[in-house]
């Protein structure tokens, strides 16, 4: 039962698995230390899968598929903030609308215009470099290089938080009441946040569909985005532990479906189990103090 484990092609598979889970994650966090609740994360991990798909198809260009995957991310991730603090939807309120909304219009869209299916073929990201003849060295540097980029955004977002932009921005999170006495424009603030963290999450959409399943359906994402919000309470809003925490994600993902075993179907459930659990038993008072409150006039 547990033999899966030990096997290079295992880990290989989570590795890839959680590249678009770490990316919503680092997402996620970045909105969470502005302020912004971004609920809306699954959502914008389906758009942006939807046109990375598309546009690499349409173009024969994987990599430009992953841009407008991050471009999509980025406009979906200021749709989100413009229904929360706009509209004062509320972060959460903002998240389910948004996510109606772009669950219809793919739905509709890939009805339309690809009746037979929407699949990326040879267009997939394949691994970087060449076999090693180590299966377990393989397992770390055989892996699209999207993979690694995760790494490098979860280790230079650590950094920019250190920096005066990024005090700024934890500041918009952690404290309204001192953000304004600061002069900060915290809505200006929360909707760059959540621009940069759309961005960051379509590139995660991106890499779901060309690098991980490689077709689209409406139900592509599996929960991921929420998985992702998880994630970053696991990990106590900090960036190198969300992709740790998605790496426990995605294993227990791959875990659930290489599984042959049928009276083990259950499996596949547990990362929805583990979510659950995360949130259910983490420690309050961990995150952005302010984060999710709304405010009063846009623009401040």
């Amino acid at each position: 039962m547990f033999d899966l484990l030990g096997t290079a092609a295992f880990w290989s598979s989570a590795i890839t698995g959680a590249t678009p889970i770490a990316f919503a994650a680092l997402g996620a966090l970045f909105a969470s230390r502005s302020g912004s609740l971004f609920v809306g994360v699954e959502a914008t991990l389906l758009g942006s899968a939807f046109v990375a798909l598309v546009v690499a198809v349409q173009s024969g260009s994987t990599w430009l598929g992953v841009l407008a995957g991050l471009l999509s991310g980025l406009v979906l991730g200021l749709v989100n903030g413009l229904l929360s603090m706009q509209l004062a939807m509320g972060d959460v309120v903002a998240g389910l609308v948004l996510q109606i909304l772009v669950t219809g219009a793919t739905g509709l869209l890939v009805a339309r215009w690809y009746p037979n299916g929407l699949a990326a073929g040879a267009l997939q990201l394949g691994p970087s470099w060449p076999s090693t003849g180590d299966g377990a060295l393989d397992v770390v540097v055989r892996q699209p290089v999207l993979v690694y980029a995760a790494v490098v955004v979860a280790v230079a977002m650590v950094a920019f938080f250190r920096t005066a932009p990024g005090l700024v921005v934890r500041a918009s999170g952690d404290s309204l009441r001192v953000a304004y006495a600061l002069r900060v424009p915290v809505a200006r603030v929360r909707y760059a946040a959540l621009s940069v963290a759309g961005a960051i999450t379509g590139v995660g959409g991106a890499f779901l569909a060309l690098g991980v399943v490689g077709v689209f359906t409406t139900g592509v994402t599996s929960g991921r985005g929420f998985v992702a919000l998880a994630c970053v309470i696991l990990a106590a809003w900090r960036p190198v532990l969300a992709v740790v925490a998605a790496l426990l994600f995605s294993a227990a993902y791959t875990y659930g479906f290489q599984t042959d075993d049928a009276s083990l179907a259950a499996l596949q459930v547990l990362p929805y189990v583990l979510t659950i659990v995360v949130i259910a038993f983490s420690k309050a008072g961990r995150g952005p103090a302010d984060e999710g409150k709304g405010l009063v006039v846009v623009g401040r």
